[in-house]
């Protein structure tokens, strides 16, 4: 499609989504996106390549500069109604939520925690966060208010499955998982000692050895400080890569790791 054919269906979807916006800002959000699709590509030289018109290159990027700097652009309001209109419809589709949830270093001192929509084989973003961070998992508060925040998005009544990697894997976040009704696939450090059917209390990455091997341990409990309940799948890939082990609020082994596979957790062993 054409740049302008592609500007004018963008420009009356996101009229439509930010009623009373200031004209300036609904034009350059959608060039900016027209950019992105048509170059596909985020940087903003490259974007505006793909921008017709007689301005020069440097000043189109100035002036996508500016409009991303601004400060009156906030980008949970401007994103907050595709997200719950997502969330809608896979809730109608699918009749349930399934939630990715994954941390990213980027850089030397930041890290990207996003919340994801599992659907079709494919992760649609449903909300972010940057956290200032050197080494380490960020905060369970600061993961928590992510979640909270997706859950506000999410319709009423609908089931949610929230699966994640270690960054989400703290016992704060797996306890308001279940006071929020959320079933959850949370992937564990190996070190992390557990209590498995009331037994001694073993690191989790010890209970399995051989590589290509898994084990669903049932129900268990999950550190002496926390002493969590919850239920256990264990797994070791067939190669130097550091095993599969993740903690669940799903009642069999064969559930847990068809929602793992399913969500796209090409990590972890396939069992």
């Amino acid at each position: 499609m054409p740049a302008k054919s592609l500007y004018h269906t963008l420009f009356k979807q996101i009229a439509l989504l930010r009623p009373g916006e200031r004209i300036t800002r609904l034009r350059n959000m959608t060039w900016l996106l027209v950019g992105i699709y048509l170059s596909r590509s985020v940087h903003l030289s490259r974007i505006a390549l793909k921008i017709p018109g007689t301005a020069e290159v440097v000043s189109i990027v100035r002036r996508l500069s500016r409009f991303l700097d601004n400060p009156a652009i906030r980008v949970r309001e401007w994103f907050e109604p595709i997200a719950r209109g997502v969330l809608q419809a896979a809730a109608q589709t699918v009749g349930e939520i399934r939630l990715i949830a994954d941390g990213t270093k980027v850089g030397f001192g930041h890290q990207l925690l996003m919340v994801s929509l599992a659907f079709r084989r494919r992760a649609i973003p449903i909300a972010w966060t940057w956290v200032k961070t050197g080494r380490g998992h960020s905060s369970a508060v600061k993961q928590l208010a992510l979640l909270a925040y997706v859950r506000r998005l999410i319709p009423s009544g609908i089931p949610v499955l929230l699966v994640g990697d270690s960054e989400f894997g703290a016992v704060e976040v797996i306890r308001q998982a279940e006071a929020w009704e959320w079933r959850y696939v949370l992937r564990q450090k190996a070190s992390h000692l557990i209590q498995a059917r009331g037994g001694n209390w073993e690191h989790f990455g010890d209970m399995i050895q051989k590589p290509g091997q898994s084990l669903w341990l049932g129900e268990g409990l999950l550190t002496r400080e926390h002493v969590q309940p919850t239920c256990w799948l264990t797994g070791k890939r067939a190669t130097r890569s550091p095993g599969c082990r993740r903690q669940t609020f799903l009642p069999a082994r064969k559930r847990c790791a068809h929602t793992a596979a399913e969500c796209g957790w090409r990590k972890c062993a396939a069992i």
